[in-house]
């Protein structure tokens, strides 16, 4: 490994009664391995210190007789990065990039943990030092995340790949009993076995009725998923509608955009960034031109 690159290691051990008889299913240990490494490169993308650079998570081979794995982050060439990113400065601490992809990993797992499958109660946006940061407010209390973090919670990827890595856990004849993410000199993360469960559900972490318009690039006929271009920017949707005849209504006037390349109006519940940017939204209904003007 080139020595301009940021390196950190980042440590995922399987426990339970299994590893007593010093075995474990090969096809879970490498599933949640291999979902760790994508949403590290996930979460590289929306950070603003690695999202153009390159980032790999290597394999480094594991001790003999243990099912634990030890996953090496590298950023190359992280000198050329412009020095108003690299040292990332937190707090009066030097934060190296690899450093702050592994909090915003661990932290992904502290919310879901927290929230209990649960959404919040409330989100606000904290001013400390003129160093934003967010507050989580749920059933059992208060989490602060850093900005980076809750804007991913806001993607469709970072819930989805979170529930990848614990679903060895879910399995009912699993006798795996935690996965623990381990970092030298920090604290663990652990995902116990009922814990497991909170990681299910994959719909990002705050939602609000939300109309915007613009024209349907894209979308799937089978699973409804797609695209609408608002201005310059391209944004997924899906649909969630239970009523058939509106779901066909629906269907039919986003393709009409779609074929037509005419702009439409929808309505639904959508995904918002720290900065107020549209990340995705869930269909419910759409409105065409000339039902914005009936009486």
């Amino acid at each position: 490994m080139a020595n301009d690159s940021d390196i950190r290691i980042l440590h995922i051990k399987f426990a339970g009664s299994t590893m007593e008889t010093g075995h474990v299913d090969a096809v879970d240990f490498a599933h949640t391995v291999s979902a760790s490494a994508e949403l590290l490169k996930f979460i590289a993308k929306g950070v603003e210190s690695t999202k153009d650079k390159e980032v790999s998570v290597d394999l480094i081979a594991t001790r003999e007789g243990s099912f634990e794995a030890d996953l090496a982050i590298v950023i190359r060439d992280i000198a050329e990065v412009a020095p108003a990113l690299i040292p990332l400065l937190i707090d009066g601490r030097v934060i190296s990039s690899t450093k702050q992809l592994i909090d915003i990993f661990k932290q992904l797992i502290q919310v879901k943990k927290f929230l209990k499958g649960e959404k919040p109660n409330k989100i606000e946006i904290v001013q400390n030092n003129g160093s934003p940061h967010v507050a989580i407010h749920g059933n059992s209390g208060t989490i602060n995340v850093n900005v980076a973090t809750y804007n991913l919670l806001q993607t469709e990827g970072a819930s989805k790949k979170l529930h990848k890595i614990v679903q060895p856990l879910l399995k009912e004849d699993a006798e795996l009993d935690s996965i623990e993410i381990l970092e030298e000199n920090e604290e663990s993360v652990q995902i116990s076995k009922p814990e497991a469960h909170y990681f299910e559900k994959e719909e990002e972490l705050q939602m609000i009725e939300h109309k915007v318009r613009g024209i349907i690039t894209a979308m799937d006929r089978k699973t409804y998923n797609g695209k609408i271009s608002i201005s310059d920017k391209r944004i997924n949707f899906e649909i969630e509608i239970e009523d058939i005849k509106k779901l066909d209504k629906v269907v039919d006037g986003l393709i009409e955009s779609m074929k037509n390349k005419i702009a439409i109006t929808i309505m639904g519940e959508a995904a918002f960034d720290f900065e107020s940017n549209l990340k995705h939204i869930k269909i419910k209904d759409i409105e065409k031109d000339s039902q914005l003007f009936d009486s």
